[in-house]
């Protein structure tokens, strides 16, 4: 509590703070300013801002690279006649580019990628060696296949002409077990492994995706009779920047709002005690 110096006159009666008094005083309005809490509160919309702004610039990053791929796959497709027409650097040129395959199938290096799940089906990807006419080979994802045609997959013996995608390996992802070859279990598109396997080393950094353009019913008579399923000629590229984004700037707005709602109360709250300590009676 502060200690009021009292000054009498004739008729009133008046109260003054002293000088160290009156300096006790500032130097509390300025810590109540100076709060680490509101430094804190009024750092997140600027922060929330900023990330914000980085998700609308990915997001015209991710809206410029879809526009790449879908030009790649509108072009007419490549005559794939070996697996060294690419290297690993080109390899990103080269991603969702139609290209044609035409060989036979090594079956007894096939492999069951999975568990997946399409239409609520579930069941595995199939994986298969293509043997081109120079004799090297390409790994093909074939497709889908469910359960219970796992054992009884369609195997053609004749040559075939596919069309499909380039594709790198995948990455495994945080939570995915990792793959056990020497028992043909895998979880993730491993393809340096796979390629190992099969004896497609030539193509080790890449695989094709076989392309289905048919029709619900197609595939789902494709499924009984055993026939794997391709994946749609559609990039299956996530875009969520917009979201993320709306998100960012909706938290810094609602922030910045509570920044200055506090900062206002605070700033009431100081002048009301400040009147109380300089109060003048009159007599």
């Amino acid at each position: 509590m502060y200690r009021l110096s009292k000054l009498v006159r004739p008729g009133r009666v008046r109260y003054f703070a002293s000088a160290h008094e009156t300096a006790s005083l500032n130097t509390t309005r300025r810590q109540g300013w100076f709060k680490p809490s509101l430094f804190v509160l009024g750092s997140i919309p600027l922060i929330t801002l900023g990330l914000g702004v980085w998700q609308l610039r990915r997001l015209e990053w991710k809206l410029a690279l879809i526009d790449e791929v879908e030009g790649r796959i509108q072009a007419d497709p490549m005559i794939l006649t070996s697996p060294k027409f690419t290297t690993e650097d080109a390899l990103k040129e080269l991603e969702y580019r139609r290209v044609l395959l035409k060989g036979k199938w090594d079956h007894a290096h096939t492999i069951f990628l999975g568990p997946k799940t399409r239409d609520n089906v579930h069941g595995y990807n199939v994986i298969t060696p293509m043997v081109l006419d120079d004799g090297s080979k390409i790994l093909v994802n074939r497709g889908f296949v469910s359960n219970a045609m796992r054992d009884s997959v369609a195997a053609p013996q004749e040559e075939v002409i596919i069309e499909g995608f380039v594709r790198p390996s995948a990455v495994r992802g945080r939570f995915t077990p990792d793959n056990d070859p020497s028992r043909g279990t895998w979880y993730w598109a491993d393809v340096a492994a796979m390629s190992k396997i099969a004896g497609a080393e030539d193509a080790g950094h890449f695989l094709i995706e076989e392309i289905f353009t048919g029709h619900g019913g197609d595939a789902e008579l494709q499924m009984r009779r055993g026939e794997a399923i391709g994946r749609t000629p559609t990039p299956d590229l996530r875009n969520m920047h917009a979201t993320y984004a709306a998100t960012w700037f909706s938290l810094s707005a609602a922030t910045a709002a509570m920044f200055g709602l506090v900062v206002l109360q605070s700033r009431r709250g100081k002048g009301s005690a400040r009147g109380r300590v300089f109060r003048m009676p009159s007599g």
